[in-house]
């Protein structure tokens, strides 16, 4: 799998303020994600095309395990927690 970021991909900027605040990182409970950064770009590409979860192109992962994750943190709450802490932070930064 190609690690080159692609036109819609979120870039590192962003990246670096989403970061901190993903799950599934070495050390934590939940268990260690293959790919945040992948798994964000694919909910962003269903986000903005509004297409079916099946059609989520196979660069992102599978279609049915991003999904799954998806909406195991947002009936979690973790969305709207990593949300209210982006916002915060990019106020304090000036962004």
């Amino acid at each position: 799998m190609s690690t080159e970021l692609h036109r819609h991909d979120i870039n590192d900027k962003s990246w670096a303020l989403i970061e901190p605040y993903m799950l599934g990182k070495r050390g934590q409970w939940d268990g260690i994600a293959e790919d945040n950064r992948r798994f964000i770009n694919g909910v962003c590409w269903i986000l903005r095309t509004g297409a079916s979860w099946r059609d989520l192109p196979i660069k992102y992962g599978n279609w049915n395990s991003v999904a799954k994750r998806f909406r195991d943190g947002s009936s979690m709450g973790y969305g709207r927690t990593s949300s209210k802490n982006l916002s915060t932070t990019r106020t304090t930064n000036g962004s």
